[in-house]
């Protein structure tokens, strides 16, 4: 049995909006099934597993117009999204272990141009960082905060500079 997604309407609506419907190789079918797997686990973590369930009953439109048709399609972005961040980073690390010596990977579609691999994985985490803080429901202590971590620097206005206050410096000596 294969797995089901716990947004989109079935398996073959997932893999077509992730652009991987086309899959030849066994070992790939394999890591998008773990992935959409992780997914829903995720889910289960990030906005918490009542929520994440209440939201999967939600009717589906695809032109959204009601308040739960649009959460229902916020829903079904995210999980689309977090499947297709999950297989750019999957796939080419498996294409690239040099034990393996077939270039199946490079024939996916997702992985095919990965110039730009950074910048796009940052792109769609901060999309679906946005999705997922709209599912969350305000106050639901079954839910987590997003796994980012903030730096804020912390210090005197003014540098501090060791030249400038070392005694055996010769401007100090006067």
């Amino acid at each position: 049995m294969a797995v089901v997604p716990l947004y989109n309407t079935s398996l073959t609506s997932l893999l077509q909006t992730v652009r991987i419907s086309k899959m030849d190789d066994v070992d790939t079918q394999a890591a998008v099934y773990q992935a959409v797997t992780d997914v829903r686990i995720g889910m289960f973590s990030r906005i918490g597993k009542t929520r994440a369930l209440e939201i999967s009953t939600l009717a589906f439109s695809e032109n959204p117009t009601t308040d739960d048709e649009v959460l229902r399609s916020k829903a079904i972005s995210a999980e689309s999204l977090w499947v297709t961040l999950l297989l750019m980073q999957r796939l080419p690390v498996l294409f690239m272990d040099n034990t393996s010596i077939r270039d199946n990977f490079n024939d996916e579609p997702i992985t095919r141009d990965s110039s730009s691999l950074r910048k796009n994985i940052d792109a769609i985490q901060t999309q679906l960082d946005d999705l997922i803080g709209d599912l969350i429901l305000e106050g639901d202590e079954e839910a987590k905060p997003a796994f980012r971590t903030k730096v804020a620097l912390n210090g005197p206005d003014t540098p501090y500079l060791l030249s400038d206050n070392f005694l055996g410096y010769p401007s100090n000596a006067y």
